[in-house]
C-alpha cells in the first residue's frame, strides 16, 4: 500500500506541476533514471528542466519510479513535442514508447562500453531522432549510428557559498574528488605515486574525497602519511555537502587514464565542476575534453606523464599568487561555459531546431 500512494502520489505531483506552466509554450518530458541530486539525472535531467523554462518551454520531469502506465497517461494528456531520454540503462527508456514525440537520448558517460549494455545503446540511438552527448567520445561513438549528435558538457548551479573566494587552509592543500576513488585504481596509483614525488611533502595536506572503505582508504594513503602528508578523508557524502566541503582546498586533482580504464574515456568534468566553482585550482590530464575548456597556465594545468604531473603542482605550491589567479580564472570560465545557464541555452537551441526540422549534424 505503501508503495501504491508513493507512485500515485509522484504522478499526483508530475500533474500539479505541469498544470501550472504556460499551455502555449513548447513542451519537453525528460525521462530520467535516478533521483534529483549532483549525478546526471541531476544536473542533465532535473536542473534542465528547471532552467529550460527560462527560455519559455514547458517542461515535465518523469521520476524514475513512474511505471508504464503512468508515463502513458501523462504523456497522453501533455502531448510533449519532444522527450530527452536521460541514458538507456532505464527499462523505460526506449523510444518506441513515445510515438508522436521527438525523441532524444542524452548520454554522458560510457555505459555502451558494458557489453550487457551495448546492444540496447546502439538500438536506441538509432530509434532516436537526436543523441545529447556529453563528451567528444560519447559523441563519436553515437555519430556510428545517428548523424545528429550535438556535445552538451554535463554543467551544475554556482552554490551560493562560493560568489566570492572562500577562505582557503594555511597549509597547501590538495584534493582528489572521486565518487570511488578505489574503483579508478590506475588513476589512484598515479594520484599517489605522484604526491610522493613533490617537493616538501611535509608541507602539504592531501583530502582524500569519495572515501567509501575506511580500512581500504586508510591502507592506501599509509605511504603519504609516511612522507609527511597530513592526510585527510571525506567519505562520500550528498553532492551538495560534497561541494560545501571542498572550499578550504587550494588544488584540485581530475586524472582520467582512458588507456587503463577505458569507460574514462567518457568522462568529461565530473567533480571537476566543483572544483571551479569553489576557486579549486585544477591540474587535469590532458586528455579526453579537458582541454577544449583548461588553457594550461591560465585557468588550470594539464599533464600526463607522472614528471609533468609532480612539476604542476610543484609550480603551484610554490607560487600561491599564480595557483589562486588561476583559480579565479577557471571561476570565471566556468560561470560562462559550465553553468546550467549555459547548458540549457545550447540545449535549447537543439530542441528548437529539432521541432521545427529534421535536423541536422552540429
Amino acid at each position: 500500500m505503501t508503495r501504491w500512494l508513493g507512485h500515485r502520489g509522484r504522478e499526483c505531483g508530475v500533474h500539479i506541476d505541469r498544470l501550472r506552466q504556460s499551455h502555449h509554450a513548447p513542451r519537453v518530458i525528460f525521462s530520467v533514471d535516478g533521483p534529483n541530486n549532483g549525478m546526471a539525472s541531476g544536473l542533465r535531467g532535473y536542473a534542465m528542466a528547471e532552467h529550460l523554462r527560462r527560455f519559455n518551454w514547458r517542461t515535465t520531469v518523469f521520476p524514475h519510479q513512474l511505471e508504464q502506465c503512468q508515463r502513458s497517461r501523462v504523456f497522453k494528456y501533455e502531448s510533449p513535442d519532444v522527450v530527452v531520454l536521460q541514458k538507456a540503462r532505464h527499462a523505460l527508456n526506449l523510444p518506441s514508447l513515445y510515438a508522436g514525440a521527438k525523441v532524444v537520448l542524452d548520454v554522458d558517460d560510457a555505459d555502451f562500453l558494458d557489453p550487457q549494455l551495448a546492444e540496447r545503446y546502439e538500438t536506441v540511438v538509432r530509434g532516436c531522432d537526436a543523441v545529447i552527448a556529453g563528451s567528444r567520445f560519447v559523441a563519436d561513438w553515437a555519430r556510428q549510428f545517428n548523424p545528429n549528435v550535438t556535445i552538451i558538457w554535463t554543467a551544475k548551479p554556482p552554490a551560493p557559498e562560493y560568489k566570492t573566494r572562500p577562505t582557503k587552509n594555511e597549509r597547501p592543500t590538495i584534493i582528489w574528488a572521486c565518487s570511488d576513488p578505489h574503483a579508478y585504481p590506475a588513476e589512484a596509483e598515479l594520484v599517489r605515486e605522484v604526491l610522493l614525488h613533490v617537493q616538501s611533502p611535509e608541507q602539504l595536506t592531501f583530502v582524500f574525497a569519495g572515501v567509501r572503505n575506511e580500512s581500504v582508504s586508510d591502507e592506501w594513503l599509509q605511504p603519504l602519511a609516511q612522507a609527511g602528508i597530513d592526510c585527510q578523508k571525506l567519505r562520500f557524502c550528498e553532492y551538495g555537502q560534497f561541494v560545501r566541503s571542498i572550499g578550504t582546498a587550494h588544488i584540485g586533482l581530475a586524472p582520467l587514464l582512458p588507456e587503463s580504464s577505458p569507460f574514462s574515456a567518457g568522462k568529461s568534468f565530473g567533480k571537476v565542476l566543483a572544483y571551479l566553482d569553489a576557486y579549486v585550482t585544477c591540474v587535469a590530464s590532458n586528455c579526453c575534453d579537458h582541454p577544449l575548456f583548461f588553457r594550461h597556465g591560465e585557468n588550470g594545468m594539464l599533464a600526463n606523464s607522472v614528471d609533468e604531473w609532480v612539476l604542476a603542482l610543484d609550480q603551484l605550491v610554490a607560487d600561491s599568487t599564480d595557483c589562486t589567479a588561476m583559480g579565479e580564472t577557471a571561476k570565471q570560465d566556468y560561470l560562462e561555459r559550465l553553468t546550467c545557464e549555459a547548458s540549457a541555452a545550447r540545449l535549447n537551441d537543439v530542441l528548437r531546431q529539432l521541432i521545427t526540422s529534421d535536423g541536422t549534424d552540429k
